[in-house]
């Protein structure tokens, strides 16, 4: 007597007309992959890692690049992580939480083509120009929805492209008499790191010597930065303050990640001991910190003002690099990239096998968390055409 009703109430639901849920937007990662975008979310406080706050102004004070907390070496010993594996190409454009550049951990993508397995890609920062390049498993731990999860493989990776805020950058090339000795390896270092650039990256060049002058505007061109770099003809003397002013004034402006890269054989110089520039070294520093824009200062030979670049860069947060015979300008160059995004170090792809494997479409949170420090972003799950009813047959 129940079975005509039961049986038309099992074929209505297996075979009426089923309202499908709008799929997520999906970006390719590599060919035959997809990826879901990455939606950053603030940690609940009961997580430890404390609410995630956005960066607030800079501070008067501020932390040296490559300073480090006072438990730093004296991690536990874990299993060493492989090389750096294979690059990831065509690394897809997310929802970004507009500072996750600035933040220790983020979390950049999840790929969920082999769910249940789970993929993200994670940044990892000990401050805000320097990677993480050394990760063993036990240091870094893994939730969804408050649940700890059992990460199965932990590697670095190298995404061809990481989105986000473009970079903008300014090149300061001392232009004066004396770098007519170095001027062949600078501009080919510089060249060879705007290769490195995003596509939407953009950077000018500023040259120096008795005055300060554009050869390049601000463009994310990069053909007219490298022309720019390579019209460069030292001769003069030194208006290096003044050179900073103009930067500086280039850049405060610019939306997203910035900095100054500064190189110089030399002093702020008329060639008689006396300054060239209207501007100060104080001046400059006070429009750098206001407009928070770093000054990479590299420093080549014997004959440059120590005390001036080292304050140019650590009371802005950049750093100083120095280089005696002009032969390491392309390393240093090198390391500047990894502080500012632009290198292959401080990315990692981990993956795990969440223990909420049912297809049911829910949103779940993804928090990773690194010695104090965590970054949370949320995914949604692949959903079954009938569920809940196909779990009742399971």
């Amino acid at each position: 007597m129940y079975l005509k009703p039961f049986c038309f109430f099992l074929a209505f639901s297996l075979f009426g007309t089923p309202v499908r849920a709008e799929e997520p937007e999906t970006v390719v990662i590599s060919p035959g992959r997809e990826i879901q975008p990455a939606v950053p979310r603030p940690i609940p406080s009961n997580q430890g890692a404390g609410e995630m706050i956005e960066p607030g102004p800079m501070e008067p004070e501020m932390r040296p690049i490559g300073a480090s907390g006072p438990d730093a070496g004296q991690m536990e010993a874990g299993p060493q992580l492989p090389d750096a594996g294979p690059r990831l190409p065509q690394a897809p454009v997310y929802n970004w939480n507009e500072a996750w550049h600035e933040k220790p951990v983020a979390i950049l993508g999840i790929d969920i083509t082999n769910f249940p397995e789970v993929m993200a890609v994670v940044s990892l920062r000990k401050d805000l120009y320097t990677p993480v390049d050394d990760v063993r498993l036990n240091e870094i731990k893994v939730s969804e929805d408050e649940a700890p999860q059992q990460i199965t493989s932990l590697a670095p990776c190298i995404p061809d492209r990481i989105p986000g805020d473009p970079l903008s950058i300014m090149f300061l090339i001392d232009a004066s008499g004396s770098m007519q000795e170095y001027i062949d390896v600078v501009q080919s270092s510089a060249s060879r790191f705007v290769d490195r650039f995003a596509e939407d990256d953009r950077a000018g060049v500023v040259a120096f010597s008795d005055h300060a002058v554009h050869t390049t505007q601000l463009t994310d061109n990069k053909d007219k930065v490298k022309t720019g770099l390579f019209e460069i003809n030292p001769r003069g003397f030194t208006a290096l303050y003044d050179s900073v002013d103009m930067g500086t004034r280039q850049l405060a402006n610019c939306q997203g990640k910035k900095a100054i890269i500064l190189v110089t054989d030399g002093k702020d110089d008329d060639g008689t001991g006396v300054p060239l520039s209207r501007a100060t070294l104080e001046g400059v520093i006070e429009q750098a910190r206001m407009w928070r824009i770093p000054i990479f200062a590299i420093g080549i030979g014997d004959e440059i003002s120590l005390p001036a670049l080292q304050s140019l860069a650590r009371k802005t947060g950049g750093e100083f690099l120095f280089a005696p015979s002009g032969e390491d300008v392309d390393a240093l160059y090198s390391i500047v990239a990894r502080r500012l995004g632009r290198g292959d170090q401080g990315y990692y792809q981990l993956t795990y096998r969440t223990s909420q494997y049912e297809k049911d479409g829910t949103t779940r949170t993804i928090i990773v968390k690194y010695q104090g420090d965590a970054g949370a972003a949320q995914y949604p799950a692949p959903r079954n055409l009938f569920w809940p009813l196909s779990k009742v047959f399971d």
